[in-house]
């Protein structure tokens, strides 16, 4: 866990730091910031790929072990978000989904598609917010991408970063 959320003049060190952790770590970094104690779902940020499917399977277990529902929300680039959230979903995803139900069936789970952009401020009242990690990315050194990083800055509650192994 890493703290966030300073602001004024040590904001940029702890944000610095913050990034620094969460690209360097193999396992889930879990940035603690904002409510802690807010009553709503764990909400698990996904794009329908498979490199999705480890941030699935922590916010399904999270919601589980917190006694909460579970929002799936697919993150779609640009505008291109559709009628149903599994259009944006591989099938392999979506049976993994379906695992997951299973798995965990004391977990409501609803699902809704956004665009990316919007993903960051969409998310008010939630327990937790899990977001997979693709790490292929290397701007300025982080290996983590453009949701991923809006998320861990402008979140209100504890945000987890879960990175796809290999």
């Amino acid at each position: 866990m890493v703290g966030g959320g300073t602001r004024g003049r040590w904001a940029a060190l702890f944000d610095s730091v913050t990034a620094g952790v969460v690209a360097a770590a193999h396992s889930p970094v879990v940035v603690v910031r904002g409510d802690l104690e807010a009553s709503g779902p764990v909400v698990v940020v996904v794009d329908g790929s498979d490199d999705g499917v480890p941030a699935l399977r922590f916010g399904f277990a999270e919601a589980s072990r917190r006694g909460r529902g579970l929002l799936l929300v697919y993150a779609a680039a640009g505008e291109d978000h559709g009628a149903g959230s599994t259009a944006v979903a591989s099938q392999s995803f979506v049976a993994e989904v379906a695992v997951c139900r299973d798995r965990f069936p004391d977990v409501a789970v609803d699902e809704k598609a956004l665009p990316g952009p919007v993903v960051a401020g969409a998310m008010p009242g939630a327990a937790l917010v899990v977001v997979g990690c693709r790490g292929r990315r290397r701007l300025a050194g982080l290996r983590f991408g453009s949701t991923s990083q809006a998320l861990l800055y402008t979140s209100a509650c504890p945000v987890a970063v879960v990175r796809r192994a290999g």
